[in-house]
């Protein structure tokens, strides 16, 4: 997992490895930020896929006149695309 952290060593860039940079936590607590980090990058992704609010009330309005389900069918393909990372 990238930490997007970086040092210099004879003029090359080299990332930080994630003991590089918090050398006093445990294994476990080390897991426990990747998956954090994993699931923060998940929302992140899924928020820029989404349709902006204005469009997704359209939406929802439309659905409800129309008795469509364009709203749900586009949150379904963006989660569908972006499935939240497993414990």
């Amino acid at each position: 997992m990238s930490t997007g952290k970086f040092k210099i060593v004879d003029g090359e860039r080299i990332e930080l490895t994630v003991d590089e940079l918090v050398p006093d936590l445990t294994e476990e607590q080390i897991a426990a930020a990747e998956a954090e980090a994993e699931l923060q990058h998940c929302l992140i992704t899924r928020q820029s896929q989404y349709a902006s609010i204005t469009e997704q009330l359209d939406q929802l309005y439309w659905d409800q006149v129309n008795g469509t389900t364009v709203w749900r069918d586009g949150i379904a393909a963006v989660k569908a695309a972006n499935p939240k990372p497993t414990s």
